[in-house]
């Protein structure tokens, strides 16, 4: 039956139940369950139980950013902290939990954080195992029957608002889900990365990278509509101080931009997390020389616990440094680090004392990280013999004490989980765009053998990534077809090297590689917003305006699309419909300067200038040192007849950009037309200073003399405006500005003189 084909089509529209649901709430009371309508109510309400059952399904692997882990869990702390060897005293699930202050239960306090906030944020500095606060209360909570999902990198699945489920997460369960978020420094942190394409923007692929705080924000409250009950307990790092050695990089409490995202962080409960008292770090000590069986000497366990830096990971790390077979190392006063950067430095130059070759498996695992790349043992090693020079039969020697030098790493460092610092304390970096084609080619071989294809590919796009923020677009595209080899139908990574392609201004190629990702995913904007904006370069305006209608169709409340929308109708003159657009954009961001200036500027092209200055006042709110809108506000108020006013716009321009002589030369006219001549004379040389042979300055400042009644300097200007241009002579003898000097003698020596010869 087709119209019943059409309904079922209709009801299975997500909007559909939006609407209806409600809508069944008060109408079933009132009509109740007999009959037709009843019937067909019964059946709505089933057809919105399977649309919703469609959803909690099982998805292939990688499609979903969490790792599930179920209640009444045996491996939660394994879970959250990975790369723990269980044969290993020393590793951080084997290392008993200790309370921080004697006279404090930190546990609890926690707990109870829950009660003021459903989100709460575990702050302190590297080396007070906020980790390990963290898991051991998720522990407790899983063991009370809350479902564990952890955000982990290492399934490559982009963070959003999920389409699909896994089975698992059935909200008809009644589920308890609690988030877990760890170490939110090195997921929220971006360098300068707007929403919205600024003007000045090169690299389309800005708008893809939407801040992680935004992202968490939309996700998160998201799973509270669905779920009845929600937790989120993260942590981060909160050091002030930047570290001297890498300067140019934000600290660790600016990274996560308390400032720039209120809402995101509105929503948690802060709890700083006070370092542990000297007798917990004298019980630290003795409980892991105890199960490592190392030799000590106990007696100066409360010392060292004196000299610490007052956090449990330096502790640890020491003792991970003595218990290094074959040194035959006590631990004593004498042999103590006192804070644990100078820990890791020990323990580095150790590393490379006993292996030589450790250096290049510490600056592969750099260069692995600074692209977000997986530490696979396999790729870290082929990384690592990047950086070995030497050939022929050194080479291979190297290359087998390189691998004799991972194992041991992995053994007593963890170098393939590392921490806070530890990568760091080599005192140098790596030239990442030195070497960043060279993994590409390490990933293509070592990848196809170790990773499954999800990871594969997405090992490849972010190598492609780094690749186009290097600006290295083509080997961005070749990253970005391997991504695509592995698994075709990413539409992000369609979308990435459609970028890429527009970078390199191959407009037809970006065309159909933005195509592929609407292939991929009809339903999302940005593919389409993508495509409208390389029509918009290609200068093809109204088919720009198609995509850009589609991309409003399917989000409605994008700025940038409405605004981009706006200015390719004013490009085709459709002015009036560019300010509906504008208008749009604003509606959602009311604080952007540019739509603001470019909703201005159509108006004044219209001759609706006390509308355009209204607009130009807006912009000027959120960008009061841009030159042009001041430029652009001025040329407004001077249509308006408001000269004085015109004039204090165009100072405000010339303050931002006093190399502009033309707004100087205009600035002089106004002061003329207001008989200030002596003001519009020093205007007139601001542009002599650096253009001293523009003639119709000079005109014009023989013009100022002249109204004064100052015959010689008049003469002067006029006669300097005439040597560089003849035309002027013949203006002169007519302009009436010179009728109060037309019968000096000189005057009319000058206007008469053969200056053809």
């Amino acid at each position: 039956m087709p119209g019943f084909d059409f309904f079922k089509q209709v009801t299975d529209q997500a909007d559909f139940w939006k609407v209806v649901t409600p809508l069944l709430a008060i109408i079933v009371p009132f009509i109740g369950g007999g009959g037709l309508v009843g019937i067909i109510l019964l059946w709505l309400n089933h057809r919105q139980q399977q649309l919703k059952q469609k959803r909690y399904r099982e998805i292939p692997s990688g499609d979903f950013p969490f790792e599930v882990i179920l209640p009444n869990s045996n491996t939660v702390l394994k879970q959250l902290m990975p790369g723990s060897n269980e044969n290993d005293p020393l590793a951080d699930t084997n290392i008993p939990y200790l309370q921080r202050q004697p006279d404090r239960n930190i546990r609890q306090e926690l707990e109870r954080a829950f009660e003021e906030k459903p989100w709460v944020l575990i702050l302190g500095r590297t080396g007070l195992r906020k980790t390990r606060e963290a898991a051991q209360l998720a522990k407790l909570l899983n063991a009370e029957g809350w479902t564990i999902l952890n955000f982990t990198d290492q399934s490559g699945a982009w963070l959003d608002v999920p389409r699909h489920f896994p089975s698992e997460l059935n909200p008809n369960t009644k589920l308890k889900l609690l988030f877990f978020l760890d170490n939110l420094n090195r997921w929220v942190y971006q360098k300068d990365n707007p929403r919205n394409m600024p003007k000045d923007a090169d690299d389309p692929a800005q708008l893809l990278e939407v801040p992680m705080q935004e992202r968490l924000l939309k996700t998160l409250e998201f799973y509270e509509r669905e779920y009845r009950q929600v937790r989120v307990i993260a942590t981060a790092r909160n050091e002030s101080d930047r570290d001297p050695e890498r300067s140019h990089e934000q600290s660790q409490i600016e990274k996560l931009q308390f400032e720039k995202y209120p809402g995101f962080w509105k929503r948690f409960h802060r709890y700083e997390l006070e370092a542990p008292s000297d007798e917990a770090i004298e019980q630290l000590l003795s409980d892991l020389v105890k199960a490592a069986h190392l030799r000590a000497k106990a007696e100066e366990f409360p010392h060292i616990a004196r000299k610490n830096d007052g956090t449990f990971d330096n502790i640890v790390q020491y003792l991970r440094h003595v218990a290094i077979p074959d040194q035959n190392l006590v631990v004593s006063v004498k042999g103590f680090s006192e804070t644990l950067d100078r820990t890791w430095r020990v323990r580095y130059k150790a590393a490379v004392k006993r292996y030589p070759e450790a250096q290049y498996i510490y600056d592969a695992v750099e260069v692995l990280r600074s692209l977000n790349l997986s530490l696979h043992p396999a790729m870290v090693e082929a990384t690592a013999r990047i950086f070995i020079r030497q050939r022929s039969v050194k080479h291979f020697w190297k290359q087998w004490k390189l691998r004799k030098s991972l194992q041991f790493l992995t053994r007593s460092e963890a170098i393939l989980n590392p921490r806070d610092g530890q990568i760091e304390a080599r005192g140098h970096q790596v030239d990442l765009g030195k070497y960043v084609l060279l993994i590409l080619e390490k990933l293509s071989d070592v990848g196809k053998k170790h990773y499954s294809q999800n990871v594969l590919a997405l090992e490849f796009c972010g190598c492609g990534n780094a690749l186009r923020r290097l600006e290295r677009y083509e080997e961005a595209i070749v990253s970005y077809d391997e991504a695509l080899k592995c698994k075709p139908n990413l539409r992000r990574t369609w979308l990435l090297r459609g970028c890429a392609l527009q970078l390199l201004k191959r407009y037809e190629e970006a065309i159909i590689s933005y195509d592929e990702a609407i292939r991929c995913k009809p339903d999302r904007y940005e593919a389409w917003f993508f495509r409208g904006t390389t029509l918009y370069l290609s200068k093809r305006y109204e088919e720009a305006i198609i995509s850009y209608n589609e991309a409003i169709r399917r989000k409605p409340d994008d700025h940038g699309t409405w605004f981009l929308h706006g200015a390719v109708l004013q490009k085709l003159n459709r002015y009036e419909e560019a300010i509906t657009s504008y208008d749009e954009a604003l509606k959602y961001r009311p604080d952007n300067h540019e739509t603001w200036f470019l909703h201005g500027a159509v108006l004044q092209r219209l001759n609706r200038y006390e509308e355009a200055i209204t607009s130009y006042d807006e912009a000027l709110k959120y960008r009061p040192d841009d030159h042009e809108t001041w430029l652009f506000r001025g040329t407004a108020l001077q249509k308006s007849n408001r000269y004085e006013e015109a004039i204090t716009s165009y100072d405000e321009a010339l303050k931002y950009r006093p190399d502009d002589h033309e707004t100087w030369f205009v600035c002089g006219l106004l002061l003329m037309l207001l008989n200030r001549q002596e003001e519009a004379i020093s205007s007139f040389d601001e542009i002599l200073k650096h253009k001293p042979n523009d003639d119709r300055v000079l005109y014009h400042k023989a013009y100022c003399y002249a109204l004064q009644g100052q015959a010689e300097f008049a003469i002067v200007n006029l006669k300097a405006a005439i040597n560089l241009n003849p035309e002027s002579q013949e203006r002169a003898k007519t302009d009436m500005v010179f009728d109060s000097i037309r019968n000096d003698d000189r005057f009319q020596a000058l206007i008469n003189e053969n200056h053809n010869e």
